[in-house]
């Protein structure tokens, strides 16, 4: 719903010359009020970019996280894969161990004899 005043304003708008200046009249009133909206604007602008360089640095120790990641991921398939490979060998050459001390000629007895006291 209109006030009179604007009711009264939107008449003149309508006015040839006298609706100019009263165009002219309103948004010199209503200047102020503007200033303060851009000065809100700007302040909000300013935090935006702030936060905007906050998540740049957060994409790159992000990015970087994943390249650690990457890395020990990597690492540990690769221990996965040779664990079993070093266990294998591990294996055959204790069964060789066992073989050789079975059959008595091991690289030494399996048990050395105490000296005796004299």
């Amino acid at each position: 719903m209109k006030t009179p005043a604007q009711s009264i304003v939107h008449a003149l708008y309508r006015v040839p010359l006298v609706g100019r200046l009263a165009r002219i009249a309103v948004g010199l009133a209503r200047l102020p009020e503007l200033r303060r909206e851009v000065d809100v604007m700007r302040e909000a602008l300013t935090s935006l970019r702030a936060l905007e360089q906050r998540l740049d640095g957060l994409q790159a120790s992000v990015d970087t996280m994943g390249g650690q990641l990457a890395a020990i991921m990597s690492d540990h398939d690769n221990l996965m894969k040779s664990v079993p490979v070093a266990l294998r060998q591990t294996a055959r050459d204790l069964e060789s161990l066992r073989a050789r001390i079975d059959s008595g000629c091991g690289p030494a007895s399996a048990t050395v004899a105490p000296q005796e006291a004299t």
